[in-house]
């Protein structure tokens, strides 16, 4: 896959490094008014990809009723604050935990947070989305297709893991390239990854996969109850 060549294409439509997301000292200064449209669009774009459910998430409205609820919150306010270092090194966040913890609640509002303050550009994928994509662009379509996500300033990798076992050859080959991409690049990535700790996601996902997204990442351990409502005995 020429992954050299898709580069250009999405710089051209500014999605590289280079583009709107450059710190505000790297671009040129812009009227304050045209700069809160484009952010509210890219927060827009992003509401359309993750879904009405999420729609209204924010720090504020994530409930907090035990301390590591409340300190993971704080954990990621902070994240915001050292963006401009995070985004430097390409330092991602990886949310891990079981089912119904909110974590994608969390980070979701995390990158409304990043938007709102930085103008960053955000893309979403759940990990059914992305396989089904990479299936069904398989072959001339696959170069275009995955620039979407390799050159993307900020991704926001949402469930990739299967229910039960690991990921298949090809969704692994996928999800590799992608991170491995972005890891050489120094994009951030995020993860929201159903597992109970670190080995467990090495056995269910990768090792090499997850040492990349752990690099340098703020890890946020969800390992409370769900909030979803148990089935009625």
């Amino acid at each position: 896959m020429a992954i050299a060549r898709s580069k250009r294409r999405w710089a051209g439509a500014g999605i590289a490094e280079s583009g709107p997301d450059a710190s505000p000292d790297e671009r040129t200064q812009s009227d304050p008014t045209s700069e809160a449209n484009r952010n509210d669009k890219r927060l827009q774009s992003l509401l359309d990809a993750v879904g009405a459910r999420y729609r209204n998430c924010t720090l504020n409205s994530f409930r907090c009723d035990a301390p590591a609820q409340r300190h993971a919150v704080e954990q990621l306010r902070q994240y915001v604050d050292d963006w401009a270092d995070r985004r430097r090194h390409g330092h991602g966040i990886m949310a891990i935990g079981g089912v119904g913890g909110g974590k994608d609640h969390l980070l979701i509002a995390t990158a409304r947070e990043l938007i709102q303050q930085h103008g960053v550009t955000v893309r979403w994928v759940s990990g059914p989305k992305l396989f089904s994509g990479s299936r069904a662009n398989m072959g001339a379509n696959e170069e275009k297709w995955i620039g979407q996500y390799v050159y993307a300033p900020l991704l926001i990798l949402s469930d990739p893991l299967p229910p039960r076992g690991g990921l298949t050859d090809h969704q692994a080959a996928t999800v590799q390239l992608i991170v491995d991409e972005r890891y050489r690049a120094q994009r951030p990535t995020w993860a929201t990854i159903n597992v109970a700790d670190s080995r467990e996601a090495d056995e269910r996902m990768g090792a090499s996969i997850v040492d990349r997204l752990s690099d340098g990442a703020l890890i946020v351990r969800c390992n409370w109850r769900s909030y979803r409502k148990p089935l009625a005995p």
